[in-house]
């Protein structure tokens, strides 16, 4: 299986000097590698030729970018309007409560990265996540448990391990 992508050929797509492409460059690095390597971010951002902070700043205010390898299975709750409306805090806090980690990480074994996305575009199907790529609507933060139990039980089911001591 190939390495990562080296950063500087992700950046030889983009236009140096160009303010606009921080948060595209950043979108693809991610897309590329899975998840941003903080090194990276001070080259991105004299790439684009705007000071570190900004790029920082950047990452800070959107909330899609990751420092840690994705998880096996990735849990992405939608945080837009209708879906906070609709109970998508509760259910985040949850699941970060029931995996023991902050979205924007993953967990300890690898098997779960937790992820707040800004929309999915279903609000009328509110709240709504993602979880391996498929779109569940209506889950509400007391049902975390029997999905997160679900979960475990076709990883296991795969020929996945589950680890003791701890929730995953």
């Amino acid at each position: 299986m190939p390495g990562p992508v080296p950063l500087e050929s992700i950046l030889a797509r983009h236009p140096a000097g160009r303010r606009d492409a921080l948060v595209p460059l950043l979108c693809d690095v991610q897309a590329e590698r899975g998840w941003l390597v903080p090194e990276d971010v001070e080259r991105i951002a004299d790439h684009v030729g705007v000071a570190g902070d900004v790029a920082w700043n950047a990452i800070r205010v959107s909330g899609t970018f990751r420092f840690d390898p994705p998880g096996r299975c990735p849990v992405r709750v939608c945080v837009g309007t209708s879906c906070q409306v609709r109970g998508a805090n509760a259910t985040l806090a949850a699941l970060e409560s029931a995996l023991d980690v902050l979205a924007g990480r993953t967990t300890k074994d690898g098997a779960f990265s937790l992820d707040a996305v800004a929309c999915f575009g279903a609000c009328s199907f509110a709240p709504v996540i993602e979880v391996g790529g498929q779109v569940r609507c209506g889950l509400h933060a007391a049902e975390v448990p029997r999905l997160l139990e679900e979960l475990r039980a076709r990883s296991v089911g795969a020929g996945g391990s589950r680890r003791t001591g701890r929730a995953v």
